[in-house]
């Protein structure tokens, strides 16, 4: 709490989380492809879940026009506001300077109040935030 954030945009920010010092760092467009792709891959995981019991052919059609369906800017902030996508997000921020945090470390060290300190820290940092969209279609 009470970082500044005047020089951020662009570089990282040291926080305490978890009794230690870590680093957050800038998400690149590469990050924002990979959250992308995560929630369209979570979309899927979830979809093939529901259609157990049905045809093989609405199986595959079902997913297949799923796949197609775009994860645009909306559905990012959307889904930057759950547990799910708040947990990636501080993740691949923290992953950058220490390699060995996996998703579900960060899951279970990441408390709701580091969630939304943290989200608008790697949103500052990064640049992106109600005032300049973030734009990975």
């Amino acid at each position: 709490m009470g970082e500044d954030l005047s020089q951020a945009s662009g570089r990282g920010v040291e926080i305490e989380l978890g009794g230690k010092k870590r680093m957050l760092s800038p998400l690149t467009m590469g990050d924002l492809a990979d959250f992308q792709a995560h929630i369209r891959s979570e979309r899927l995981r979830a979809v093939r879940l529901s259609l157990d019991g049905l045809s093989a052919d609405v199986q595959q059609s079902t997913l297949v026009a799923l796949a197609r369906e775009p994860v645009d800017s909306v559905d990012m902030d959307r889904e930057m506001s759950t547990p799910a996508g708040a947990r990636y997000l501080v993740w691949s921020s923290l992953r950058k300077a220490d390699k060995s945090l996996t998703l579900e470390i960060v899951g279970n060290m990441v408390t709701n109040t580091d969630v939304d300190r943290l989200i608008p820290l790697v949103q500052s940092i990064s640049g992106v935030g109600e005032e300049n969209p973030t734009k990975a279609e």
